[in-house]
């Protein structure tokens, strides 16, 4: 079994237009960031060499990052994406198919409303070395669906995103973090190749290849938190930052009850 020390992040916004939440962070904030994985030695991958990793025993450099997106907002497009490049960084964006160039009205708001990637800037971005993958069609609760809905988003949504963009879907991203073993099941079924979690604590290992874990980043991190969250300051430091992650995506899974 492969040992990785593979860190893969989660981003949402990069955008300068406040908002009430957490998963907002400024361009500016961004670029410090990922300057900082640069700096300290940490190098990127893509996600096919972390499967690559865990399935063959393909090695990764000693620091590996892998950065995710999930959701597909136009503002990963505007600010993400040109700081990226510029430094030489890859990501991995997780798409909504049903909100291609939307609004996110899936989403309970109470203050503005952010637009969604449309299929043409993701070609773009595609074309440039940055990866996709699916996030569902609607963001729904997948734990919490019917049976066919969880098929129907799971699958469909691959579907879909292959035909639009014309690349590879492969990877899969479940909303809300919210995922059991039956959703697992549909995941793979669909023919993805692996799937990711928002838990920290799940082992990376080829046992959890749709169950990947990955570290949220939020508006209220500072340089100090993020640090610890790539294990830079500590284990003790790290595991308190990685809790507060847990508790972070318990609260947001209060939008349940919007949509039941």
């Amino acid at each position: 079994m492969p040992n990785s020390s593979a860190t893969i992040l989660t981003y949402h916004k990069v955008d300068t237009k406040a908002e009430l939440g957490v998963t907002r962070i400024t361009p500016e904030k961004f670029r410090r960031q990922m300057e900082l994985l640069i700096s300290e030695g940490f190098e990127p991958i893509s996600p096919y060499q972390l499967v690559d990793h865990l399935t063959s025993g393909k090695p990764l450099p000693e620091r590996s990052v892998l950065v995710t997106f999930d959701d597909g907002y136009e503002c990963v497009y505007r600010f993400a994406y040109p700081i990226l490049k510029s430094l030489g960084i890859s990501a991995t964006v997780f798409l909504i198919s049903g909100f291609l160039g939307r609004e996110n009205l899936w989403d309970a708001r109470i203050c503005g409303r952010f637009r969604h990637l449309s299929a043409d800037q993701a070609v773009e971005m595609a074309g440039e070395g940055f990866h996709f993958g699916s996030h569902g069609i609607s963001h729904v609760f997948l734990d919490a669906a019917p049976k066919s809905v969880a098929a129907a988003e799971v699958g469909l949504s691959r579907r879909s995103l292959i035909q639009r963009l014309g690349v590879p879907i492969d990877f899969f991203s479940y909303p809300y973090g919210c995922w059991n073993e039956a959703v697992r099941k549909e995941v793979e079924r669909a023919g993805y190749r692996a799937a990711f979690t928002s838990d920290p604590f799940i082992p990376l290992s080829p046992d959890n290849l749709f169950s990947l874990p990955r570290i949220s980043i939020y508006s209220f991190d500072t340089d100090l938190s993020f640090r610890a969250k790539l294990g830079l300051e500590g284990e003790l430091m790290r595991w308190a930052a990685l809790k507060l992650n847990v508790l972070v995506g318990l609260c947001s899974r209060a939008n349940r009850l919007r949509r039941m």
